[in-house]
């Protein structure tokens, strides 16, 4: 089992996701915006959902394999999205990153400053070495915030749906000291890559 805490950014605190978020997050993953620019989410966002996503989350917690935040105004508590750490690997030490945001929110710099947490968080409290994302390309929002923690271009993969289109690349490296980090951009789908230098060989 993961321990977590809370993280508090400039603005924003992040929370571990409790049952008691699932009325905030039915809510906000209902909007059709956030679908169009999540692989994860449908619309309509099904009934109930959101209590399973976070029982099964909660899940992965006790697992070890997942770590979840809700994403909270810090002076009013005021409910603005989502962000985790999934499929939390302890053999390779990498994991995915996910994140979206509730569209009453969007373009005020709020996950560009969560992403920034989390991923310091993945590397120094989880001691993982890569970190990986996948972005829906009509979504460039998130590319930016991508970028502007320290991205720069790399390669290109073929997607794996009609839907998806010709993929292309881009690589990056972070702010952070010590770390490169690296992004790979698919078809409609966008894959960071983050590396932390350690002083042993990892696989």
């Amino acid at each position: 089992m993961l321990e977590l805490s809370v993280i508090e950014t400039q603005r924003l605190r992040l929370h571990p996701i409790a049952p008691s978020d699932a009325s905030f997050i039915q809510e906000s993953a209902s909007a059709r915006e956030i679908s169009d620019t999540m692989i994860s989410l449908t619309y309509p966002y099904p009934a109930g959902e959101a209590v399973r996503y976070i029982a099964r989350q909660q899940a992965e917690l006790l697992s070890g394999h997942s770590a979840t935040y809700t994403i909270r105004k810090n002076e009013t508590g005021f409910f603005c999205g989502l962000i985790e750490l999934r499929d939390i690997d302890r053999e390779h030490w990498q994991a995915e990153l996910s994140f979206w945001l509730d569209v009453k929110v969007w373009g005020r710099g709020y996950m560009s400053e969560v992403v920034q947490a989390v991923v310091q968080y993945g590397f120094d409290t989880l001691g993982l070495n890569r970190l990986y994302a996948y972005h829906v390309l009509r979504n460039p929002a998130s590319a930016r915030v991508l970028v502007n923690n320290g991205f720069k271009q790399e390669g290109g993969v073929a997607a794996t749906s009609d839907e998806m289109g010709t993929i292309r690349g881009c690589c990056a490296e972070s702010h952070f000291t010590g770390r490169v980090a690296t992004i790979s951009l698919k078809s409609q789908l966008f894959c960071i890559l983050g590396f932390r230098l350690h002083d042993e060989p990892v696989d």
